[in-house]
């Protein structure tokens, strides 16, 4: 069973993978997706 998300999460972790804690759903848009292209060259 999935877990859900109630509170805001980052998506990713400070090393750039996923966030363990960001894994399940939400009813709302709750993750944090600022990380996501962090460090790739345009």
């Amino acid at each position: 069973m999935e877990r859900e998300i109630t509170d805001p999460v980052a998506l990713l972790d400070a090393h750039g993978k996923l966030n363990p804690e960001a894994v399940g759903y939400s009813r709302t848009p709750l993750h944090d997706t600022s990380g996501i292209g962090a460090g790739t060259r345009a």
